[in-house]
């Protein structure tokens, strides 16, 4: 699988083609997945999701995770490997998904208030 460090360079290439980064961390913890609930005013409002969020022009793949993972979670996290790359596309835009692994950086893991552990 790939590794988020061939990915870096990708923002000049996201600017040019007018494609949006989205990247996702799977945390297992038990033989669990951590999952989080989807702002019901947000497309698939409501549905459950990998922690995550859009990469910023200014920010790497790793620091994007990890600040996205943090602000939904609170949770600190280490960026692992990247499992699965994927696209969508619409007349509008083209979104290309990186999942990685997830690993907390804390051994006592709570969820942040309104969100429910599935």
């Amino acid at each position: 699988m790939a590794n988020f460090n061939t990915l870096s360079d990708a923002n000049i290439a996201t600017k040019i083609m007018n494609v949006q980064r989205v990247v996702r961390g799977i945390l297992l913890r038990d033989n669990k997945a951590f999952v989080v609930l989807r702002r019901q005013d947000r497309l698939d409002g409501g549905l459950w999701e990998f922690p995550g969020g859009k990469v910023e022009a200014y920010e790497s793949p790793v620091d994007a995770l990890a600040r996205e993972f943090l602000e939904e979670t609170g949770i600190e996290i280490h960026v692992g490997e990247v499992v699965d790359e994927h696209w969508w596309s619409s007349p509008q835009e083209r979104v290309t998904f990186y999942c990685a692994m997830a690993f907390a950086l804390l051994s006592n893991i709570k969820a942040k208030a309104k969100q429910t552990p599935a």
